[in-house]
Formats: structure tokens, sequence, C-alpha cells
């Protein structure tokens, strides 16, 4: 299963697909659906409730197996609510010798 992708429009895209996707785990067809957000804290942003995922499901009540997703733009890391741009900041200063903190 793909879970990051180039942009927020390339994730609504594969969200279109849903209904005529097979789950990986189980094989069911037509047991996806959407299953909400990922919500939390971003460095780049003044929001602090920014949506940094979207969450699939293949449902039981379809025939699935109950297995969860999450589909990324791939700017976001997982875990970490910094973003592709500071960690990329952060790795080009430690050769320099900077410390964590002026990185």
């Amino acid at each position: 299963m793909r879970i990051f992708f180039e942009d927020w429009n390339e994730i609504d895209a594969f969200l279109k697909r849903l209904p005529s996707m097979r789950c990986p785990i189980c094989g069911a067809s037509g047991a996806f659906g959407r299953h909400g957000f990922i919500r939390g804290l971003r460095d780049d942003s003044q929001d602090n409730d920014t949506i940094r995922a979207r969450r699939i499901r293949c449902r039981p009540k379809r025939g699935g197996c109950g297995k969860t997703w999450s589909l990324r733009p791939g700017d976001r890391l997982l875990h970490y609510c910094f973003g592709t741009k500071q960690a990329w900041a952060f790795l080009r200063g430690i050769p320099a010798g900077r410390s964590v903190k002026a990185a």
C-alpha cells in the first residue's frame, strides 16, 4: 500500500479509487473507506491543529480486516512535527559543526 504522495491532490485522486481497490492484507475488494485525519503540530505552520495525513481503513463490516493506513504528502515525516525541509536543513548543519539548536 502506498503511503507517501507528491501532494494533497494526488492523495485526493487516490481516495477516489478506494471503492475499486483490494486490501493488500486480506484481499477484500470494495472494503476500503475513509477513516478521518491525523492532526498535529507542524513547525512551518502557525496553526496548532494542522492536518498531517488522511486515514483509510479496510472495514470489517464490508468483509475487510480492520487494518488502517495513513496517506501523507511527501514533505511530512512519520511521527514528527517538522517536515522534510527542516530535517534537511538540520542534516546539512551537522557537518559544519553547528549545534543541534543552531542547526
